[in-house]
């Protein structure tokens, strides 16, 4: 009998260490699958956890601004049914024009209007400026005061030229030396606003000069019209600007419509002759 060997397949010669290899590749996935799964379901609770944060914050939000709200409304419902207790009558018909800064309409004597400086501004802040350069006050302390309240109405450049040339003509100096006095009188149909842009106002008053010139008083009458160039003060009303919104940036030059000078009539005392 002939006796019959069989071989081995040829991949049998190395096929324990390929399937060994197999095994142990299958076997770290295995491991792995685990590890991969609970990394994502990590992921998933983190972000449900911000998500769950934000949720809580948005509504701690709502809910304060909610109460903010309530109670706005509670403070304002109180505040108009509350009776009055500040009180804006107008003295000349003693009608209640406001009530707690709530507007009860106005009166032909007073009104309250929003707040936007216009001509009536314009007007006043032009007149009380010309009342500080030709009103003279007798007491020289009282002048000083008014004029340098006008230069504080000025534009800060406007105000170092006008205090210059004050300077240097010595025009104080000569309203003391020859004491000076003099009236400023203004008639409101003569006050115009001529142009907006820049916004000038013209005036036109008279003015009474009294002075002391070599020992003899005279007087002099003038009728001016001044122009006077303003600008809207960017800090608003104040004190400086006398509350009209408006400081001055230049006036003049001054036309001269007229002009009179005569003096004083001096004072003499009648004396009787001694009886004999």
């Amino acid at each position: 009998m002939t006796t019959e060997q069989t071989l081995p397949v040829p991949f049998a010669a190395g096929g324990g260490e390929a399937a060994h290899s197999a095994e142990s590749v299958a076997e770290a996935h295995v491991l792995e699958a685990p590890s991969r799964v609970s990394a994502v379901f990590r992921n998933i609770a983190l972000r449900e956890q911000n998500l769950l944060r934000l949720l809580f914050k948005a509504f701690t939000l709502i809910i304060i601004l909610g109460l903010m709200l309530t109670v706005s409304l509670v403070g304002n419902f109180i505040q108009a049914q509350r009776t009055g207790t500040v009180v804006l009558l107008d003295k000349t018909t003693g009608v209640a024009v406001s009530v707690n800064n709530r507007d009860f309409g106005s009166t032909p004597a007073g009104a309250l209007v929003p707040d936007r400086p216009g001509e009536n501004e314009m007007k006043t802040a032009a007149q009380t400026f010309l009342n500080s350069v030709y009103r003279i006050d007798p007491v020289a302390k009282v002048r000083l005061k008014e004029a340098v309240a006008g230069v504080k109405m000025m534009t800060p450049l406007s105000a170092v030229k006008y205090g210059s040339w004050i300077e240097e003509n010595q025009v104080w100096n000569t309203q003391i030396a020859q004491s000076q006095e003099a009236s400023w009188t203004v008639k409101p149909e003569n006050v115009k606003v001529e142009s907006r842009t820049p916004i000038v106002v013209s005036v036109y008053g008279e003015q009474k000069l009294k002075k002391l010139v070599g020992g003899a008083v005279t007087i002099e009458t003038k009728q001016i019209v001044v122009p006077v160039t303003l600008m809207a003060d960017p800090e608003g009303r104040t004190e400086r600007n006398f509350f009209t919104g408006f400081n001055v940036d230049a006036f003049g030059p001054e036309k001269v419509l007229s002009s009179t000078s005569e003096p004083q009539e001096s004072f003499t005392v009648k004396t009787q002759p001694a009886q004999q």
